[in-house]
């Protein structure tokens, strides 16, 4: 793969980490938006699970891509909005967080990766606060898997 292209896939992972259509206002916050970041989150209230599957709004704070030599580094803040999908129980959570990833451009090879889940808020933000090690761990996973694919 060029380098062009590479970097060009770096980009475009950075806007897929860190969902029906969400509000979004760059290309960057509707990239994220596309993937459904919310889609698999469910809370167990006791006598029913529910979905806050619906990703309402992205917002990327902000994102640096850096190439020195044949090594990129990428660092995104952005905070994201999902909510229940209606029915009996309405609701929402939020989350703040960072993602940081050093990539080699010859090897595709993931280096250094770091999510970090700053903040969270909303009517199941406890959820999401006790979950934000699993949620990471699996950011991380999917940023990997990501970039393998966009690698080939």
């Amino acid at each position: 793969m060029r380098r062009w292209q590479i970097c060009m896939a770096v980009a475009w992972l950075m806007a897929a980490l860190a969902g029906a259509p969400a509000r979004a206002e760059n290309l960057l916050e509707r990239a994220v938006a596309r993937l459904e970041p919310c889609r698999s989150l469910k809370v167990d209230t006791g006598f029913a699970k529910v979905g806050i599957d619906k990703t309402d709004k992205v917002v990327v704070d902000s994102a640096r891509i850096d190439i020195r030599g044949d090594t990129a580094e990428a660092e995104a803040n952005a905070s994201l909005t999902c909510r229940t999908g209606g029915g009996i129980v309405n609701g929402d959570a939020t989350a703040t967080f960072r993602v940081g990833f050093s990539l080699d451009l010859t090897t595709c090879t993931l280096g250094r990766s770091e999510v970090a889940i700053l903040s969270t808020g909303g009517t199941f933000g406890d959820v999401v606060d006790a979950l934000k090690d699993v949620i990471a761990a699996t950011i991380t996973q999917r940023m990997a898997a990501q970039l393998k694919t966009l690698c080939r």
